[in-house]
């Protein structure tokens, strides 16, 4: 509620009453009417004896009211957002969640850093043990051993089509029949 030029809102103080009596509002009335009608004479009084002055009313460029505009615009969105994100922090730390947030960060930190000590303990240990030595010496040898047998199987094969070159040809026609026949499917 407004209440007119030159009057108080009424007090909650004990024994004032929040509401005022007919008279009382229709006095006030009376009083705010007058003071306007004051205020309205006295300028009326001084424009008449202040001097003529002209008045020169500027266009402003479409373009440019239209940029005006747009900042406007941004100017409130801003405003908007600034309250909205403001709103969001209260509720946030109203509720607890950045608090829990904080805390789950620490936690997942401190895991991360335990589990790192943990790995290079290990590699150490592993390291002290000539395990990953062993290992790699271990892979050499089984992919040599692989590659000597790869070589006897194909010497195998070899002495095998010297031994019976006719059933080399043999199995050699078998299998151009069985290609054949699967690219004409």
């Amino acid at each position: 509620m407004t209440y007119p030029k030159g009057t108080t809102r009424p007090s909650n103080v004990s024994g004032a009453s929040d509401t005022t009596s007919t008279s009382d509002m229709i006095d006030e009335a009376t009083e705010a009417e007058a003071e306007v009608e004051a205020s309205n004479t006295s300028e009326a009084a001084s424009e008449a004896t202040s001097e003529t002055t002209t008045t020169t009313t500027s266009t402003v460029d479409p373009n440019i009211q239209q940029k005006i505009d747009s900042i406007k615009n941004v100017a409130s969105t801003i405003r908007d957002i600034s309250a909205s994100i403001r709103d969001t922090v209260r509720a946030l730390r109203e509720t607890g969640a950045i608090d829990e947030l904080i805390a789950a960060v620490h936690e997942a930190t401190i895991t991360m850093r335990d589990t790192t000590i943990e790995i290079s303990k290990i590699s150490k240990d592993l390291k002290e043990r000539g395990m990953i030595k062993d290992t790699a010496k271990t892979l050499d040898e089984t992919v040599a051993a692989a590659n000597e047998a790869a070589e006897s199987f194909r010497q195998t094969v070899e002495d095998m089509k010297e031994a019976a070159p006719q059933t080399a040809e043999v199995i050699k026609k078998a299998r151009e029949r069985v290609k054949t026949k699967k690219d004409n499917r």
